[in-house]
């Protein structure tokens, strides 16, 4: 804006003095850091009667914006700290902002690209610089009437005479404006002197206005004596009233639209050209079609609304309101007629169900007593009687004076909503059962696969567990030789029997369905299968047969251990797209638990010549791999199953319906971490915090929960030895080892009697040796646990370590306390042997390795841990999406900004397009392509202030023995929890771990 100051303050803002009255209560933010500029504007403004505040950028203009919400910004295109585009983007990225009309003032010639880029960040319009005070009033006019216009839309218009006149008065304002722009406009004092004259007026009279401003209008212009001119100005002058009249301007061949008004001490004249008129009567006949559909639009909104629209007042003496409006909606969804609820007191009461109208009268009570909004559940009855389950949706309706005069809202049918939920309960039930179902069968499955001794074995049990888990016509089985260059056909049950396979030569792992799982290790599912083998042009066949149909759809899953695929699993069915994704995870866990039995078959087949004792330790060996496995593939689901309860329940109030769903879907999340955490144990793949520590203490520590964890029939003595030395270990696991053994000595004395509890110093020689292959000579530990109870068979004393092996009735044990304690004392260095007779009860003696060093015992120094958040950037590196997900969510809902990967090369290309530090890596361990701990040796070669924190589903022994223990380096075991994991990052962040 180049208007001077001098030129300002002639504008006679008294022309506007209805303008002044509505635009009292409007509030204009004006940013500019030309000073000129900022105060010519608000002094436009401030005589058009709004409330101004100003500021000097652009930053500033956010900062007052927030503070102040203006209902409209004024703003130059280009500030000196950022321009219009960044000025938009982050005002309407703000909620409470982004709903104010913006107008920039831009000079098209120099800054046209700016302007255009500005609108289509969002301002609602521009105003070329220089433009007059008329045309910026009309303009925010403009904008705030279509402001106000849009704020009656969003509280459901229902006053529908004011909202008539608001719209009439706007369509005029609009036509004025749009008249103001092109026609003329001057003003004389009470001395026929000019005091103001518009762009308009100097254009058609060829006149600058400071040749005029001043001057007498009759000296000026004596050709409009004695004319319709001179005696309709003079009437306005001497009666003070206003005139309008189109006359034929002197000497010109123009016709003039006049208005003139008195104001104080003087006349305004405004006129116009007749052959604009028509333009501008068309232009008004449109703006006003617009308006008139505007309103038909609102209508229209309203009657479409999927809810009941309402409204209520109440009287100064009523507690409650009485509805004054609602819509035809109320009878499409409750039956009851809109007279109904408009004539009957009270009737809105009547139909809420009884149990809930304690509840609304609170809530609809709470809505009268203060400015808010609310929002509820209630049950409505409708005209037929059926219970329809509603959300309201209130806000309170207030006067000039804030005071609370009534209440409006949307009534939602929200039954489906309902009955969603209730079969979202269901469905998680029946997801919890077919959970349970999934981890017996495939526990099952490991049981069988871990006891087989042959490849026909595992294959048969494979077979057994595809048949009651996934649609199973036909299985066949293929393993790989030479490097996966070679598959063979190994196993093919089809018509409900077993065929031979020894007629099969291995053949070259080609392009094929079963190639292709082999190649890329994954899960290929054929919807069509006969389809896609006359597309081949071949068709296999698994032998004559009484069914003549042709398998319809098929299911190819790779056999997988440690990365490697050692075969495939084929699976046929006669129903076309049989296989889903669900029956592609099971049979690929179950398919990696036949990897392992395959392994474990093969190892078995090496060492059957060996002795006996060694033979026994390599299968318990075989069998924690195989406990590993599937710890690993149970670990990522309950990371999954466990963080996302755990992040939605954090999301839920605790009245919430879903709630105690949720609940029971993470205690059964947890209860299988346990099971986890035992084949972990056995496996010897958890991760140990070993510190040095006395035997004789951890005994005494629990000794009170071992005397009510056996009963009162069994009596508990506890012998140690008074100079006991130390030991190496894991505090809760030595704890989890004893409760296990007093546990199995427990059951064995159903009748009562004694469990007996030693240490000792021992020294094992060579003679001891030599009969209790693999120990080694040296000084230990002794722990030795007896009972008097039944004892146990040779062939029992076979079997106790394997997992899942159990002599007690079915449902009253999983089979793996002793296999877990095997697992714990054999990670932990030592040894375990057992010995017992028939009826005259146990003995388990285990022998921990001296800690031979010189030890002092340490002071305790807790000190309570805090969970904080953080703004650091994290890379997640994780080739299980479920998890991936997961952890991404619990990072972000601390603060965290993360960025993803699956794998470590896609990781490596992902931090080379980061611009930002990357302040902490957190990856899995082992992953295809790349693993974890080779893409932490490139990432910190490159970025050595990197920090990172490996997590993963079990350690394999060669990565502790070589790596991740050993050099101290960041470890969490899954399934993890929301506040492990948040503790875990916050600690490697601040340099605590």
């Amino acid at each position: 804006m180049k208007l001077p100051m001098s030129e300002i303050t002639k504008f006679p803002a008294q022309l506007f003095s209805e303008e002044l009255t509505r635009n009292g209560s409007s509030k204009i933010l004006v940013i500019s850091d030309n000073s000129d500029s900022l105060e010519s504007n608000s002094v436009i403004l401030d005589q058009a009667g709004y409330a101004v505040v100003t500021a000097e950028n652009g930053l500033a203009g956010l900062e007052i914006a927030q503070k102040e919400v203006p209902d409209l910004i004024i703003s130059d295109v280009i500030f000196s700290d950022f321009d219009a585009v960044e000025f938009c983007r982050r005002l309407r990225a703000v909620s409470r902002l982004k709903e104010i009309p913006i107008i920039f003032v831009s000079d098209l010639s120099k800054n046209a690209i700016s302007a255009v880029k500005a609108l289509e960040a969002g301002a609602d319009h521009y105003i070329e610089a220089p433009f007059e005070p008329v045309r910026l009033i009309a303009e925010v006019s403009r904008l705030l009437e279509q402001k106000r216009a849009e704020y009656a839309v969003a509280r459901h218009i229902t006053r529908a005479t004011e909202d008539e006149r608001i719209l009439n008065e706007s369509k005029k304002q609009i036509a004025d404006i749009l008249d103001s722009i092109t026609d003329g406009f001057f003003v004389l004092d009470g001395n026929w002197n000019f005091t103001y004259l518009n762009p308009a007026t100097e254009h058609l009279w060829q006149q600058s206005r400071e040749n005029l401003l001043g001057k007498n209008f009759w000296e000026e212009f004596p050709g409009v004596l004695d004319t319709a001119f001179d005696s309709k100005y003079r009437e306005v002058m001497e009666k003070r009233i206003p005139v309008s009249f189109t006359e034929l301007y002197p000497d010109q061949n123009v016709w003039l639209d006049v208005q003139a008004s008195p104001v104080k001490d003087g006349i305004s004249i405004y006129f116009r050209d007749v052959t604009k008129l028509k333009i501008a009567e068309q232009e008004k006949d449109r703006l006003a079609s617009q308006i008139e559909q505007q309103h038909l639009r609102l209508n229209n909104i309203i009657a479409n609304v999927p809810g009941i629209v309402w409204e209520t007042w109440v009287k100064p003496d009523e507690a409650m309101g009485q509805i004054n409006f609602i819509s035809d909606y109320v009878e499409k969804m409750l039956g009851y007629t809109v007279n109904e609820w408009l004539t009957t007191p009270g009737f809105w009461l009547s139909v809420i169900y009884p149990e809930d109208r304690e509840e609304a009268l609170r809530q609809v009570a709470g809505n009268f007593k203060g400015n808010r909004t609310i929002a509820f559940e209630v049950r409505l009855v409708a005209k037929d009687g059926r219970v329809i389950w509603t959300e309201l949706q209130t806000q309170t309706i207030t006067n000039s004076e804030n005071k609370v005069i009534g209440v409006r809202g949307v009534t939602t049918d929200i039954t489906a909503r309902k009955e969603a939920e209730t079969a979202i309960a269901e469905a998680n039930s029946r997801a919890i059962s077919e959970y349970e179902r999934l981890v017996q069968g495939l526990a099952a499955l490991a049981q069988a696969l871990g006891s087989a001794r042959d490849l026909n074995g595992v294959f048969r049990g494979i077979q057994e567990f595809a048949r009651v888990s996934v649609p199973c016509d036909a299985i066949l089985i293929s393993l790989c030789e030479q490097e996966q260059k070679m598959r063979k056909i190994v196993y093919i049950w089809y018509n409900h029997e077993e065929l031979d396979t020894s007629v099969f030569e291995a053949v070259p792992v080609g392009g094929g369905a079963a190639g292709t799982a082999i190649k890329t290790g994954e899960v290929v599912i054929i919807p069509d299968y006969f389809q896609h083998i006359m597309r081949k042009g071949v068709k296999l066949s698994f032998g004559y047969d009484e069914d003549s149909r042709d398998p319809r759809s098929s299911l190819i899953v790779p056999m997988k251990i440690k990365g490697i695929t050692v075969g495939v699993i084929e699976i046929q069915s006669y129903q076309l797209a049989a296989f889903m994704k669900e029956h592609a995870v099971t049979m690929q866990m179950a398919a990696n638990l036949a990897a392992n039995a395959v392994e474990n078959v093969r190892l078995l087949e090496q060492e059957r010549h060996q002795e006996e004792q060694l033979r026994q330790s390599q299968k318990l060996e075989s069998v924690g791999r195989l406990a590993g496995g599937i710890a690993h593939d149970f670990n990522n689901m309950l990371t999954a199953i466990n963080g996302y309860s755990d992040l939605t329940l954090r999301k839920l109030n605790a009245d919430d319906p879903l709630r105690r769903n949720l609940e029971e879907i993470k205690k059964a999340g947890e209860r299988s971490a346990v099971l986890t955490h035992q084949l972990l144990a056995f496996s010897r793949r958890q991760v140990l915090k070993p510190t040095v520590l006395n035997l004789n203490e951890v005994i005494i520590d629990i000794s009170k929960m071992l005397n009510r964890l056996i009963g009162e029939d069994i009596q508990l003595n506890i012998v140690p030895e008074s100079n006991l030395g130390f030991v190496e270990a894991d505090s809760g696991q030595l704890t989890q080892v004893i409760m296990n053994l007093v546990v199995n000595a427990r059951d064995a004395m159903p009748g009562g009697g004694t469990i007996i509890i030693e240490t000792s110093n021992v020294y094992l020689d060579t003679e001891y040796v030599k009969s209790h292959i693999p120990t080694q000579i040296g000084s230990y530990i002794l722990l030795a646990v007896s009972d008097t109870g039944v004892g146990m068979s040779d062939e029992v004393k076979e079997q106790i370590f394997e997992p899942f092996f159990t002599t007690k009735k079915p449902g009253a044990g999983t089979g793996l306390g002793l296999s877990t304690t095997y697992g714990i004392v054999k990670q932990s260095g030592g040894y375990i042997w057992v010995e017992s007779e028939i009826d005259k009860g146990t003995t388990f003696k285990i022998y921990f390795p001296h800690f031979d060093e010189e030890y002092i015992r340490p002071k305790e120094n807790k000190v309570p841990q805090i969970i904080q958040t953080g703004t650091e950037m994290i890379l997640l590196v994780e080739d299980e999406e479920l998890v991936r997900n997961m952890s991404r969510q619990i990072l972000e809902a601390c603060g965290y900004h993360v960025i993803e990967a699956q794998n470590g090369i896609e990781a490596l290309s992902v931090c080379a397009a980061q611009n930002e530090k990357i302040d902490l890596l957190l990856t899995d361990v082992v992953m295809p392509q790349m693993g974890g701990r080779e893409l932490a040796e490139k990432l910190t070669d490159l970025h050595p202030e990197i920090r990172v924190l490996f997590a993963s589903g079990y350690t394999d022994d060669a990565v502790i023995r070589q790596g991740i223990v050993r050099e101290n380096m960041n470890f969490i075991q899954k399934p993890f929890t929301f506040d492990a994991l948040a503790l875990k990052v916050r600690e490697i962040l601040d340099g605590k771990s």
